[in-house]
């Protein structure tokens, strides 16, 4: 799961984050790693099959802003200074699977508040892992 600067071609079959896109997105796996520019950053709570997981921007904070949550937990590390313009993705590996949006809302006030140890990662550059 994950989002991409608007100007990404997605190809069929294919993850977001390859295609020479890794600079133009971010990508949360299931086991918890975060993608950007570089091969492999921090890492956040990875997920398993039947969880539900959130990508929750903030377009009108300065800068804007990509959160994500595992069962409605907000995750340690977030992006900033994303895009004025994104794409939301995702991409199935397993033969046979599926994924639901249950969900698709404008907010009048985000979700994120922060947690103990929260950290932001900044769009554009490249990641330290930690």
């Amino acid at each position: 799961i994950g989002i991409a600067d608007s100007t990404v071609v997605f190809q069929p079959n294919e993850q977001a984050c390859f295609s020479g896109n890794k600079e133009k997105t971010v990508c949360y796996y299931y086991d918890g790693h975060l993608r950007h520019i570089n091969l492999w950053g921090p890492d956040n709570q990875g997920f398993r099959s039947g969880q539900r997981i959130g990508a929750e921007v903030n377009m009108s904070s300065s800068p804007r802003k990509l959160t994500f949550f595992v069962d409605d937990v907000e995750q340690k590390y977030y992006v900033i200074n994303i895009p004025q313009a994104i794409r939301f993705w995702s991409f199935i590996i397993e033969p046979n699977s599926s994924f639901i949006v249950t969900r698709f809302e404008r907010r009048s006030s985000s979700s994120a508040h922060g947690v103990t140890g929260s950290r932001a990662l900044e769009w554009g550059k490249q990641w330290a892992k930690k």
